[in-house]
């Protein structure tokens, strides 16, 4: 009897592990495996330069040389500004596989300080993308806090899922893009009456 019991046991035992054994997956199974994205294909950014009247802002702004101020003291006023639009349009524009990047700076000509960044976010979306405005080209030791600067480096960006599966490409797309211009010798008090963009330099 005590025989007959251990055989019992020992039959289902075998049978449970089994059925477990039945029920494990395959390691081949490659339905279980992760999807790793693809490497995306990288393509430049384009851009159109901005035109009006047949005059191209392509090489430099076509603005008016600042009349010197007196320096006599006085209550601060707006100092002029003076509006440049460099480019109509600045996109990256990617499918699923691809991804894109662009830098471009943008330089107040002579005479002529950065004041603020002036775009329109015409479309943004998809899968992943970016935009970004900083400051380069800051006067040398210059007195006043935050110090002045001449350029804007504008920075986009654009990628794709990289999923064969989930085929989400993305696109950005900046429109008259360019700057507010101010005097060279604009001071800090001048800049926040024109509502510069004062940017801290460390």
């Amino acid at each position: 009897m005590y025989n007959f019991a251990i055989t019992i046991l020992a039959f289902g035992l075998t049978f449970s592990n089994s059925s477990v054994l039945a029920q494990t997956p395959s390691s081949d199974n490659t339905e279980d495996k992760p999807r790793v994205p693809q490497k995306l294909a990288v393509v430049a950014p384009t851009s159109e330069i901005f035109t009006m009247g047949g005059i191209s802002a392509k090489d430099k702004p076509s603005v008016p040389s600042p009349a010197m101020r007196k320096t006599m003291p006085m209550p601060t006023l707006i100092p002029p500004v003076w509006r440049w639009i460099k480019w109509s349009s600045y996109q990256c524009d990617v499918a699923w596989n691809q991804s894109c990047s662009g830098s471009d700076t943008i330089e107040a000509p002579a005479g002529w300080q950065a004041c603020r960044i002036i775009y329109t976010l015409a479309y943004e979306g998809g899968h992943q993308t970016s935009k970004g405005f900083s400051a380069e080209n800051w006067y040398a030791d210059d007195r006043q806090s935050p110090d002045r600067f001449r350029i804007y480096r504008v920075s986009i960006s654009a990628s794709g899922s990289g999923l064969s599966h989930d085929q989400t490409g993305a696109k950005i797309r900046l429109e008259n893009l360019g700057m507010d211009l101010v005097p060279a010798d604009t001071d800090n008090a001048g800049r926040y009456a024109a509502g510069c963009h004062m940017p801290p330099h460390e």
